[in-house]
């Protein structure tokens, strides 16, 4: 028998089995009516299974288009017994690049069937190539379209042998596609329903975490922050906090680089009328001038290239509450006139809306800067400096309440001690005349950093401090506690010949069981003995 007499054969069959297949269809129709999305994928691929039956096919998939229009992934596959999925073999494919020639036709609607590779056009020879590699022998791509675009295509592949593909039944194909398409766009669009509640459960279940975690947190600040202090300069400070507190005055803090600016303005709000509601906080020196202006006032969608949603700004998120702007000195010129505005008339617009919102907020704000200076500089509106300078703070440096170091180191050590599972029972007196005499040029913020280092360091119950270098009193520079680790891990590692285990051994100094100094040598980056090789220092080479 030719091949025109199995071509025969195969037109024979279909016609005599069409109202079987258009049974097919109608039950398919029926099935996904008030199908549940749960449902979609098993029906699909039992539907597939019925197609593979039908054509008398090795292969039958689904091939949807994903969101960058150049690939489509396998959906839904199935395949006879001891044939390699197709998904075995690949996930994703650039059809455009693996099948430009049936491409080309694909997206103008057109069906591909190709019922023997010597069909191919001499033009088609990179199919040729990609059908080889996957043992078609007979092929069949059917596109789907929805809104003008073809979203999906069904594919079938005869791998055994050559083979005929009847026409009449590439209209009926191209509907069970469209039942597909359809039902797993209707899928996607409640899955995205579905999470978009999910998403709305989860900032709400954060919102009320964050709201815990933020009470929480200020009290702790209050107890254990900055605020800590019996020295004369700190009691001044605390009667001021406590005279502003129950009014709506504005407060301008002023200090140094980490004299705990911030914890005041907690603390004020802490104690505050408002203190049931979270203090909103914009740092105006981390945040980038072009997106200043939107994180205060908030943006409808469409205000401006990118803005793809709604956003409230900060004024409105603390509204009934306290606004605290840390590092005011810092703010663009150009928004401080709209800031005024706001603090003189207690209302704004987003931004790409007319519509005025009133507020009810609290103002403290926090700088570093002398803004008297920035205002006879030009760099800041006089007008804005006296709005803000209505309660003014000055919180002094560490170096003139040094009384008050004993107190902060013990809650320091009592705090991260707890946090790191360490057992710290005393601060010998020598250590503690050390922290006193030291300049502390990063004020409260250099000192907290110097008791985690030594926190980390000690073994036992006595406190081991490593106290930065005071050349001339110049602002020593700050190392990240992870540099701190590496540093001294890695000088432990020296002084015992890079040995880790054993009674003389790097983990036995430290007083980390081996395999958790593994772990973290891991996490650091620093190598084993076996995988150092001649070893030379990153972090000094």
């Amino acid at each position: 028998m030719d091949a025109n007499d199995g071509n025969k054969l195969d037109r024979d069959y279909y016609k005599r089995n069409q109202i079987e297949f258009e049974k097919l269809i109608s039950g398919l129709s029926a099935k996904f009516i008030n199908l549940s999305p749960d449902d979609v994928d098993g029906v699909i691929n039992q539907t597939l299974k019925e197609l593979l039956s039908f054509f008398n096919v090795d292969r039958c998939m689904l091939l949807r288009e994903l969101p960058d229009k150049n690939f489509y992934q396998i959906s839904h596959f199935e395949t006879v017994q001891n044939i390699l999925p197709a998904d075995r073999i690949f996930n994703r494919i650039n059809l455009n690049q693996s099948f430009p020639w049936m491409m080309e036709k694909l997206v103008k609607n057109e069906v591909v069937a190709i019922e023997s590779m010597d069909q191919l056009p001499l033009v088609a020879a990179v199919e040729r190539k990609t059908h080889f590699f996957f043992y078609n022998k007979a092929v069949l791509s059917v596109p789907v379209t929805v809104s003008g675009n073809v979203n999906s295509i069904i594919v079938l592949n005869s791998i055994k042998e050559a083979r005929s593909w009847p026409t009449e039944y590439f209209p009926r194909l191209r509907l069970i596609g469209e039942i597909f398409t359809n039902a797993l766009l209707h899928k996607d669009a409640q899955e995205k329903i579905q999470k978009s509640f999910e998403e709305i459960k989860r900032l709400k279940d954060l919102l009320q975490a964050e709201s815990e975690y933020l009470n929480v947190e200020l009290k702790q600040a209050h107890r254990y922050g900055e605020v800590i202090g019996q020295s004369e300069a700190m009691k001044k400070i605390l009667r001021r906090m406590e005279q502003v507190a129950a009014s709506d005055v504005t407060v301008l803090i002023m200090g140094e680089t980490g004299t705990g600016k911030e914890m005041i303005a907690r603390a004020i709000h802490n104690i505050s009328n408002r203190r049931d509601r979270r203090m909103v906080k914009v740092d105006c020196a981390s945040l980038p001038p072009s997106l200043i202006e939107g994180e205060l006032f908030g943006r409808e969608k469409g205000a401006y290239t990118g803005a793809e949603s709604r956003q409230l700004g900060r004024f409105e998120i603390a509204d009934g509450s306290t606004l605290f702007f840390d590092e005011i000195g810092e703010l663009p010129l150009e928004l401080q006139g709209k800031l005024l505005r706001v603090l003189q008339d207690r209302e704004f617009e987003r931004l790409g809306s007319t519509k005025t919102i009133k507020i009810n907020i609290r103002v403290l704000a926090a700088t570093n800067r002398n803004l008297a200076e920035e205002v006879q500089k030009g760099r800041f509106r006089e007008d804005l400096y006296y709005r803000l300078n209505v309660f003014p703070l000055t919180v002094p440096p560490l170096i003139e309440r040094t009384e008050d170091i004993p107190l902060l180191v013990n809650a320091f050590v009592d705090e991260l001690s707890k946090k790191m599972g360490k057992n710290i029972e005393r601060i010998p007196s020598k250590t503690m005349d050390k922290l006193k005499r030291y300049k502390w040029p990063g004020n409260i913020r250099e000192l907290r950093n110097v008791i985690e280092n030594a926190v980390v360091i000690s073994n036992g119950k006595y406190l081991n401090v490593n106290l930065p270098s005071e050349k001339g009193h110049a602002v020593t520079e700050i190392i990240t506690l992870k540099e701190m680790e590496y540093q001294h891990i890695v000088q432990t590692l020296k002084k015992t010949d890079w040995c880790i285990k054993g009674p003389n051994g790097a983990a036995k100094l430290l007083g980390l069981h081996p395999s958790t100094l593994y772990n973290v040598m891991g996490r650091l980056g620093i190598p084993t003995r076996r995988q150092k090789g001649p070893y030379k220092d990153s972090k000094t080479a």
